[in-house]
């Protein structure tokens, strides 16, 4: 699932960094990047709101959550 998929990109992300590989630990930054875009899309809490309250709720922390890793990740190289 998504969350597991974001958790082994960033302990891959933790690796590279740690071995000064930048380029690649970027790489690995913009794939959970992309992947949140794709989660985002496919839970289109936009849809949910209406209907089912607490799972538009549930997807826009999730997506919240991911955004702000994504800060913290991409910060290096800024």
């Amino acid at each position: 699932d998504f969350i597991s998929l974001v958790y082994e990109e960033f302990r891959r992300y933790i690796e590279l960094m740690n071995k000064v590989k930048l380029k690649e630990g970027l790489e690995t930054a913009m794939k959970i990047s992309s992947e949140a875009n794709t989660y985002l899309q496919n839970v289109a809490p936009w849809d949910s709101f209406k209907s089912n309250v607490e799972r538009c709720k549930l997807s826009l922390y999730i997506a919240f959550a991911t955004v702000r890793l994504i800060a913290c990740i991409l910060e290096p190289f800024i």
